[in-house]
């Protein structure tokens, strides 16, 4: 190989400042001549000598052939490598004999991971502007650096490039850093690539205001002289936006913005800006109305950091079509026609063809973003917009204009989810509806409109009246009257929450009934606090949503104009907005303010102008007091008897199950504590007679759970010492009562977590006995008897046969037992979401790899699922893919790995007890899909409203599953061969086990040999 070919091919030479690239090249060189080996030590040198060879008549061994051949080609490639460098470099490889030692003396110099070496490209990748440079220049630098920090292991994350790029940027790309640093999804570097030049592109060609026509003069030759072809030509190729033809044309429009001190007064004044002209899919609408959002006052205020002032809010825009696009159809001038929050989407991504355009990663709200030219989008505060024809809705003739503006942002935003949850379909749910403001009298409306009994849940008793008599609720409930909220326990199938001020979750899930699910659809700053008991003991799902498609707004407004919803407005004049602005920050407005654009006088308002002066105080939701209960202590529970008897009051099952059980006893030997030491010494208690519906279970083996080690130290304030702890027991039959049938002396048996229950209520009957209100647990509860229970760290137990699972013959006892808390706890919502049928393969996330996680992995792979483990420990990576059998695997804290799994997932279970966040679980969700807590963290988790609703998540709980789910799950574990890793320990072990349980120091159950 000659030097000379290498020039012919290689055009660069190596100097300071260019190894990377250098590198690049040279090593694709080689590739191509199959030379590689020679530097990178795969192809080594052969030995000089043969050990076989003969000397020959000099008495000397003959050179190795191939050693020869192979010093001729190392020889030449370092001469290659020498005439690719710079003279300056030279000095570098002093001493090198061959191709790879040369090789290496480069990477050492200009590869390394030295720490001056990494602080240099550090530097300049944070200060280096963009400058006079181009757009496409700069980025090629900045690009250049991140490659050189990867290139010695200092990999900087996509985000992060993302934001050195954009903070060096200059003055005149302000307001377009800060659109592309507050976007709903981050945007990647090609696609920030497409953006930049776009913005290039526009601000080289923008003309001055004063150079452009009004809308009256020259529109139309404009257009002409632009056409279509040489809009096309103005687009940028790579904006990520189709089926658009507009040019960089421009007519003044007319409008209201904030003031340009760029304060956060949250005032507006008159202000003339551009459009572009009317192109072929375009419509032009004359605004006659546009509602004032919340939303308009964030932004004026820049209270969320994201305006790019000046901006012109607005996005409940009606008005009528002026003129259209050659390319539109079902549009015509004159039209009554009404444009919300969307001003641009993608529309090839699965969410624009499936007509969910507001979940688009490309979407463009009505102002305040960067449409598909670069240019900043303004709302309806104005006199005229251009619309594209996607994004435009038909006002039906029965609404009034004024009075259907809020519909397009309010209306649809509690339409949806009504519509999703099949509360648009039949009547006679119970549903409620938190906050009664401007979306939700709107809800209320709704609710009504469709046949159900509507409770409205808020802070402000003086609203009752006008809840019930104006909207037609039927009941209100006062948020901060714990005696009301009580009372409303387990009333409701659905709850609507309107309200974004902070508040808890907690009460407003009490609410719910089993199964019940809470709809977020107001936007907190901050993360509201999600505690998990509700949520889990209750089966109950909270779930975002943020408005709907175009096609789904149009839908609303269509039934509104049939059912005849409107929103209640007071209509505001032009030079009124700042008065009603000011209002609306006090929250002075019964239930939307309209401005009336066109107006020439002061029209009289839709509703007669009475004002109500809602109470600000929406913490008093999260500040009331709201308690749990749990049984009482021995001395109250004797006090609790002698009330009963003094006033006759008795159970109802007390009957039944005192007639098939013996009031006797008998002794038994097991494992107690008596304090909060965490520690079990050996203790012998009574336990009853078998009764007629009872088996006795001689317990062989018993899980150790993780809540034993939180009732064993009283972590949540409820044991009642002396406890014996256990509620994954496993063993055989040694007595059946008369009653019992399926069940006989020698089978093999396993009970859960679940002693009792009433056997009457409505999920009993349907066998979620588990959300039953009288259930018993196996232990720490009290029977029907007034006997505390007792669990399995013990050496038998008599158990009602309803409680009793049978064990497959192919299941081991000792790695059963777990099976029946974590392998139940993690069946459940796997098979409530349909993730336990024959069908192809979702992709399914499990947090924490434990005691729980990994049967979650078990069961996933065994349905034929793409698993990732998503976890805080690097190490453990290993372990999930070769021995668990799981796909991929997600560090967690590392940002990049995160980034790379947004919106990848169908579903995730969360299998972690320890305090997080779920914010950065929710970003790996696809859009509808849902995250499942099982784990019960002690403390309210942080929810974020925005990756919830805008991604119309789901967070659901879900506890263990009722007895015939229980049978049913270690079925399929006979069938698919699924057990729980387990380290069996015997009773003299307990506490060692107990110890390392706490520092989670086992893989990944312990279960005691009682018999051992």
């Amino acid at each position: 190989m000659a030097s000379s070919t290498l020039q012919q091919t290689v055009h660069v030479k190596l100097n300071s400042t260019n190894y990377l690239l250098w590198q690049s090249y040279f090593s694709v060189y080689l590739r191509g001549h199959q030379l590689y080996g020679f530097v990178d030590g795969t192809n080594p040198c052969p030995p000089r000598t043969l050990p076989t060879a003969e000397k020959n008549a000099e008495g000397i061994v003959p050179e190795n052939s191939a050693y020869t051949e192979w010093v001729k080609q190392d020889q030449l490639l370092l001469s290659a490598i020498f005439s690719s460098i710079t003279e300056g470099v030279h000095t570098q490889l002093v001493g090198s004999l061959t191709s790879r030692e040369a090789w290496l003396c480069l990477e050492r110099s200009y590869a390394s991971p030295s720490q001056a070496r990494v602080m240099q490209l550090t530097h300049q990748l944070q200060n280096t502007t963009k400058g006079t440079s181009s757009v496409l220049e700069y980025l090629v630098k900045m690009k250049s650096f991140a490659d050189s920090l990867a290139a010695i292991s200092q990999h900087i994350t996509h985000c992060a490039l993302v934001l050195y790029v954009l903070s060096g940027l200059g003055p005149e790309y302000g307001p377009f850093v800060t659109s592309m640093t507050t976007r709903p999804m981050p945007v990647t570097f090609d696609d920030l690539q497409g953006y930049l030049i776009s913005h290039e592109l526009r601000l080289a060609a923008e003309a001055p205001v004063v150079d452009v026509p009004s809308p009256n003069v020259n529109i139309s030759s404009q257009q002409q002289q632009q056409g279509p072809q040489g809009a096309r030509n103005n687009r940028s190729s790579n904006n990520g936006f189709r089926g658009r033809d507009q040019g960089y044309s421009c007519f003044r429009g007319h409008g209201y913005y904030h003031g340009r001190g760029h304060d956060k007064s949250g005032k507006v004044a008159p202000f003339t800006f551009k459009r572009r002209v009317n192109g072929v899919d375009d419509v032009t609408i004359k605004i006659l109305y546009c509602g004032m959002c919340h939303t308009d006052l964030h932004y004026l205020r820049n209270d969320w950091g994201i305006t790019m002032y000046p901006v012109v809010p607005g996005h409940e825009i009606t008005g009528v079509i002026t003129k259209v696009g050659s390319n539109v159809e079902g549009f015509k001038v004159g039209d009554r026609v009404g444009v919300g929050c969307l001003a641009a989407s993608c529309l090839e991504c699965e969410y624009c063809k499936d007509s969910q355009e507001n979940y688009c990663e490309k979407l463009q709200f009505t102002y305040n973003g960067i449409f598909w030219d670069g240019s900043i989008t303004y709302g309806g505060y104005s006199k005229m917009l251009v619309a594209d024809k996607r994004y435009v809705v038909h006002v039906p003739e029965g609404l009034p204009l004024d009075a259907a503006a809020p519909l397009l942002c309010a209306g649809i935003t509690v339409f949806t989810p009504l519509k999703d949850n099949n509360l648009l379909e039949g009547p006679g749910k119970k549903i409620g509806v938190v906050g009664l403001g401007g979306l939700g009298h709107v809800a209320v409306k709704f609710g009504k409109a469709f046949g159900h009994h509507v409770t409205v849940i808020s802070t402000s008793p003086s609203k009752e009246n006008e809840a019930k008599a104006r909207l037609g609720a039927d009941h209100f409930i006062v948020s901060t009257n714990s005696e009301q909220m009580q009372a409303g326990k387990k009333t409701m199938d659905f709850i609507i929450d309107t309200v974004s001020a902070e508040h808890s979750l907690g009460p407003i899930l009490e609410l719910l009934k089993v199964n019940g699910t809470l709809s977020i659809v107001g936007a907190p700053d901050k993360p509201l606090g999600l505690p998990a008991f509700p949520l889990i003991f209750g089966k109950r799902a909270v779930k975002g949503s943020i408005i709907g498609g175009i096609k789904e707004t149009q839908e609303m407004l269509d039934l509104c104009a049939k059912h005849n919803i409107t929103c209640d407005v007071e209509v505001v004049k032009p030079d009124q907005i700042n008065e009603a602005l000011d209002r609306l920050a006090r929250n002075d407005v019964r239930y939307r303010f309209v401005i009336d654009i066109a107006s020439k006088s002061y029209k009289p308002m839709s509703l007669p102008a009475f004002p109500l002066i809602f109470g600000k105080n929406y913490n008093g939701v999260g500040k009331r007091a709201v308690k749990g209960s749990i049984i009482g202590g021995i001395k109250e529970i004797q006090e609790m008897l002698y009330v009963c008897a003094k006033h006759n009051i008795t159970c109802d099952v007390e009957k039944v199950m005192a007639e098939t059980t013996p009031n006797h006893t008998q002794i038994v030997t097991g494992w107690a504590g008596h304090d909060q030491s965490g520690k079990v010494t050996p203790f012998t208690f009574k336990r009853r007679e078998n009764g007629v519906d009872d088996v006795t279970i001689e317990i062989l083996y018993c899980g150790m759970c993780h809540t034993d080690l939180h009732y064993l130290r009283n972590d949540w304030g409820i044991t009642m010492y002396p406890i014996v702890p256990g509620h994954e027991i496993t063993g055989v039959i040694t007595k059946v009562g008369s009653n019992v049938g399926g069940f006989k002396v020698g089978d093999r048996v396993g009970v859960g977590c679940l002693a009792a229950s009433c056997l009457e209520c409505e999920y009993c009957k349907d066998s979620q006995e588990n959300y039953c209100e009288k259930l018993q647990f196996t232990y720490n509860g009290i029977f029907w008897d007034g006997s505390i229970t007792y669990g399995g760290y013990s050496k038998f137990l008599v158990a009602d046969k309803r409680y009793v699972v049978h064990v497959p013959e192919s299941l081991p006892l000792d790695a059963a037992a777990p099976l029946l808390c974590a392998g139940i706890t993690v069946f459940t919502p796997l098979k409530d979401n349909n993730l336990l049928v024959e069908g192809p393969g979702k992709k399914i996330g499990v947090v924490g790899l434990g005691g729980l996680g990994h049967v979650a992995v078990k069961f996933g792979k065994a349905f034929g699922h793409h698993v990732t483990v998503i976890s805080t420990s690097p190490s453990k990576e290993n372990e999930a893919k070769v021995r668990l059998g799981a796909d991929n695997f997600i560090v967690s804290t590392n940002s990049k790995e995160m980034q790379a799994g947004t919106r990848t997932l169908d579903f995730i279970i969360d299998t972690v007890s320890a305090e997080h966040s779920l914010g950065p679980i929710l970003e790996l969700l696809k859009v509808n899909g849902t995250l499942s807590i099982v784990g019960a963290p002690d403390k309210p988790m942080g929810l974020p409203s925005f990756p919830l609703i805008f991604g119309k998540r789901t967070v659901r709980g879900s506890i263990i599953g009722g007895m015939k789910e229980t049978q049913e799950m270690l079925d399929l574990c006979a069938k698919h061969n699924i057990t729980c890793d387990v380290e069996v320990v015997k009773p003299d072990q307990i506490n060692e086990a107990l110890n390392r349980l706490a520092r989670n120091d086992v893989r990944y159950r312990f279960v005691i040999d009682i018999a051992g």
